[in-house]
């Protein structure tokens, strides 16, 4: 039996209802009223007599007979026929006998021929039906079997923007975990259709530096990590972000076109070194633009007096603790390396 599920979970047997609509009375079918009318005005049915116990409103009854008359066997036969898509190959048949009962061309099952057998696949409905409605199972079965028997240290090969998506979310747990362990918190943004764009943000006060964060996310992801260090870009607003492959992408797969950075990862994290040297430059605008020097002997006169050199000292003492913080941090790291070697 060939069904298919709807959305709200009732298995439809399409093999029954094209057995249905060819057994009805065939012809377009017209609603006048409560009646229900087929070509030569010959009367079908109703959606309401009089001495009925219990019936609907007038109006629900015509639109009633309206919805049955436009759901006429020729309407349900080219619903079908539509789900079932132009093509269809027989191969993925036994042979004709095994074909689905109640077929629109049964009455033709009188040779196994080859030339019969392409005449019948390509007309009859339900196959077609049945091999669209199977295939994308069959295809996303595939699919999800080749993530899952993945395993980091080799490329995975994505071959459609389903499967290279559905692989990016498959490895995000993987990536935060290890971000994690560097003392980061990993957000998502973006489709996903394209490359797969992480946040990192700094959760520890001991965070590793972003190199290490990088090399981490990358053997998560995919177990192949660039030698080296990698080639950051600077951003707006601190922002330092770098591009590193995870997957390949069948360019041979028109979906795929021209699109850049398919297969990659773009990460981007907001270095605190940044805010050292923003407050840094704080520091030297208010000497250049509410300050002077003496030439004579070289002290700094503020402008507004003593408040603005407090201003000026303020800043200067929160970039030096700034800089004595990821000083710290950053031996912290080294010794649990060492540690760790040894």
């Amino acid at each position: 039996m060939n069904t298919t599920t709807a959305s709200s979970g009732t298995d439809l047997d399409l093999d029954q209802l094209e057995a249905l609509a060819r057994a009805a009375t065939p012809g377009a079918w017209r609603s006048a009223g409560v009646e229900i009318h087929a070509e030569g005005d010959i009367a079908i049915g109703v959606t309401h007599f009089y001495g009925m116990r219990r019936s609907t409103t007038a109006s629900l009854r015509v639109k009633n007979a309206a919805f049955i008359a436009a759901a006429n066997p020729a309407t349900v036969r080219e619903f079908v026929e539509a789900v079932a898509g132009p093509c269809f190959n027989y191969t993925d048949r036994e042979t004709d006998e095994t074909c689905c009962s109640g077929c629109n061309c049964a009455e033709e099952l009188v040779s196994v021929g080859e030339p019969f057998k392409e005449v019948h696949a390509e007309n009859c409905i339900v196959l077609r039906a049945r091999a669209l409605l199977a295939a994308p199972v069959a295809v996303e079965d595939a699919r999800d079997d080749r993530i899952a028997n993945y395993r980091p240290g080799q490329w995975f090969d994505a071959r459609s923007l389903d499967e290279m998506q559905a692989f990016y979310m498959s490895r995000l747990p993987a990536i935060r975990e290890a971000a994690k362990e560097h003392g980061y918190a990993i957000g998502l943004h973006g489709s996903t259709r394209r490359d797969f764009d992480l946040m990192a943000m700094q959760w520890r006060e001991d965070a590793s530096p972003k190199d290490a964060l990088a090399h981490a996310i990358a053997e998560a992801a995919c177990g192949i990590s660039l030698n080296g260090c990698y080639a950051w870009e600077k951003k707006p607003n601190g922002r330092f972000a770098v591009s590193m492959p995870i997957c390949w992408t069948d360019h041979g797969n028109p979906e795929f076109g021209d699109k850049p950075s398919l297969g990659h990862i773009d990460l981007a994290v907001i270095d605190p070194s940044w805010m050292i040297l923003l407050i840094d430059k704080r520091a030297e605008d208010y000497i250049r633009d509410h300050a002077e020097t003496d030439p004579d002997t070289g002290a700094v006169l503020f402008n507004y007096g003593e408040a603005g050199r407090e201003y000026h000292s303020t800043l200067t003492e929160l970039a030096g603790e700034l800089r004595a913080a990821m000083s710290s941090a950053s031996a912290n790291n080294d010794q649990e390396k060492k540690n760790a070697a040894e």
